[in-house]
């Protein structure tokens, strides 16, 4: 299974292709702030939360808010999402394969 974000300030960071000291330089924070940011340490403060949705939303093109970057607590992060999604596909892929083994067996 693929390694995904586990929290969306990086998945955004990571779609717009930036790193984090290139973020951090823009936002004009220090990259360590950054990583703590980004790991789910510490939060920004909201006008350092604004100043980071708007430079990914200028770098990705998209209609960005602080809720996208920074969800409320109990929101799932992308990581969690893809994993949960993998789990279904895999349940879903055992279910057709036990489906075929028994269509084999009557043939």
């Amino acid at each position: 299974m693929p390694i995904y974000s586990d929290t969306w300030l990086r998945f955004w960071r990571e779609e717009a292709e930036l790193t984090q000291a290139e973020l951090a330089r823009r936002v004009k924070k220090s990259k360590v702030a950054l990583n703590q940011f980004e790991r789910g340490h510490k939060l920004p403060a909201e006008r350092t939360a604004k100043r980071i949705v708007r430079e990914l939303a200028d770098e990705l093109d998209e209609d960005l808010t602080v809720g996208d970057v920074f969800p409320p607590d109990g929101y799932p992060s992308p990581g969690e999402i893809v994993r949960a999604r993998y789990e279904e596909d895999k349940e879903r892929r055992a279910r057709v394969r036990i489906m075929a083994k028994r269509r084999r067996a009557r043939a």
